[in-house]
């Protein structure tokens, strides 16, 4: 358990008689605690989840089994905070895509989108049963990279947004060889064709020209004369990985309306992740990460805001925290 904030010393939990405190500042350093199976780990966590409550204490609460839905009602409904509990479940939703180029624009596009994307693409592989790290993954993560920087910005340009199927769609009808971009049979079939052409003549979205050339020299001379594998390896792991969102409940969850941001917990809300990883299995760890991602980002950029949205104690609270932590948790 992590949490992030203004340093106070103003008590969140009396620990004796004698007068010990745990201490915001205390909270904002991690907490972390281990047992074996009856010593004690749900005690602690509802003294904890106490604490925070009652100081209105916003926050993200990452769900292993579904009980820790009800758990977390009852514990909000104790401390006088049933109104702050916000259910992100199948009925809800969170369209990254969208969130990110409404707050970034097309600068968003060709940065920040493309690396939450490759964030996405890092959970879903890492979660699979078949992940593993080799020699030269550097190699294929900044190819994937240098594709998505490509992909982004133009799709953005030519539809006024992006979507995972058109991600998919424009790097698998990228060109195979240096003759394809002039040739009129692969032009009218090559869905990257019409989206680059769109972006250049009818954008919705205009690009930069300079961008706009990059793009196109990109696709039509250094992606078209790449070897072969290297082409194949990367639009074989860039579809894999998102086609998990062309389906089910990720795409309903993070592929369609937005109901619910991170931005929430500057208000006192607390986010119940009800996507138990124990029920959801790998598509729950996937929902989870991708939406605490978020949440960290949010609360690392929260101090170019208003002072009222930069007070106010924030914590990411996860039970069984080794299915969902990853590198971004500090």
């Amino acid at each position: 358990m992590g949490l992030v904030t203004s340093k106070s010393e103003k008590p969140v939990l009396k620990l004796s008689p004698q007068g010990d405190y745990l201490s915001w500042d205390d909270c904002y350093a991690g907490i972390h605690w281990m047992a074996r199976t009856g010593g004690g780990k749900t005690t602690a966590a509802s003294v904890l989840a106490a604490g925070l409550l009652r100081g209105q204490a916003g926050g993200c609460v990452t769900v292993a089994k579904s009980s820790d839905i009800a758990l977390w009602k009852h514990y909000a409904k104790k401390h006088g905070r049933s109104e702050s509990i916000v259910l992100f479940d199948e009925n809800a939703g969170f369209n990254f895509l969208d969130y990110d180029l409404a707050r970034h624009g097309m600068d968003g596009a060709s940065g920040s989108v493309v690396e939450a994307l490759m964030k996405v693409i890092d959970a879903a592989r890492n979660t699979s049963s078949a992940a593993s790290h080799r020699p030269g993954d550097v190699f294929w993560e900044d190819s994937m990279r240098e594709c998505l920087r490509y992909t982004i910005p133009a799709l953005y340009a030519a539809n006024g947004s992006v979507s995972i199927p058109d991600i998919i769609r424009f790097v698998s009808t990228a060109p195979a060889t240096l003759r394809d971009p002039v040739d009129r049979a692969w032009q009218a079939r090559s869905f990257m064709y019409k989206k680059l052409n769109a972006a250049l003549c009818e954008p919705k979205v205009p690009m930069s020209e300079a961008a706009l050339t990059n793009a196109i020299s990109f696709w039509s001379e250094r992606w078209a004369s790449m070897p072969e594998k290297t082409k194949g390896n990367v639009v074989a792991t860039i579809s894999s990985t998102l086609d998990r969102f062309n389906h089910g409940k990720l795409n309903r969850a993070f592929c369609q309306r937005t109901t619910i941001v991170p931005e929430l917990s500057l208000g006192g809300m607390v986010t119940l992740l009800a996507m138990p990883t124990h029920t959801w299995n790998e598509v729950g760890v996937i929902a989870q990460k991708i939406f605490k991602f978020y949440f960290i980002r949010m609360v690392l950029t929260r101090n170019s805001l208003p002072q009222k949205y930069r007070d106010r104690p924030l914590f990411i609270f996860s039970d069984e925290a080794q299915e969902t932590v990853d590198s971004e948790d500090g």
